[in-house]
């Protein structure tokens, strides 16, 4: 019988292959195809629910599929984010359960979509930070805001 985690690393392999197609094709037409995000999930949901319901994990599953799916449906309609960021919000959440942390806080940070949220920010914040210094740095002086500030 193949191993629970052997299923979860084909999963996050075919979740990650899909968000790559679905980037490149953002990059190049600015639209994702829906039958990116239907493929991916006809593989990817079976394989993720059946790995929780091996480790024992359907109830955190569950939990982790509405969270994402609250937040997917939430972002989109506040307008904060665009229906392939929901989709793919919605997407992870289902595809890859929630694995348990030592302790329930860790556990709540971990679900899926919080989880990838907040690696996300980090990431950007990571990058955006010193990107927005070092533009500053060189177009400083064109920037008329910054003149009158300044000068």
């Amino acid at each position: 019988m193949i191993s629970p985690y052997a299923l979860l690393t084909v999963d996050y392999l075919i979740v990650m292959i899909t968000q790559v197609v679905a980037s490149v094709q953002d990059l190049r037409t600015r639209e994702i195809s829906d039958w990116t995000w239907i493929v991916g999930s006809i593989i990817c949901i079976p394989l993720g629910l059946y790995a929780a319901i091996r480790l024992g994990l359907l109830t955190l599953y569950v939990i982790g599929v509405i969270a994402g799916s609250i937040f997917a449906l939430a972002v989109y309609w506040l307008r904060a984010m665009g229906g392939a960021d929901s989709k793919s919000i919605a997407f992870i959440s289902a595809s890859i359960p929630t694995l348990p942390m030592a302790s329930p806080a860790l556990t709540v940070i971990s679900i899926t979509p919080l989880s990838v949220l907040i690696n996300s920010l980090i990431i950007a914040l990571v990058i955006y930070i010193p990107y927005n210094v070092i533009q500053n740095i060189r177009y400083g002086s064109n920037c008329e805001a910054l003149s009158r500030l300044v000068g």
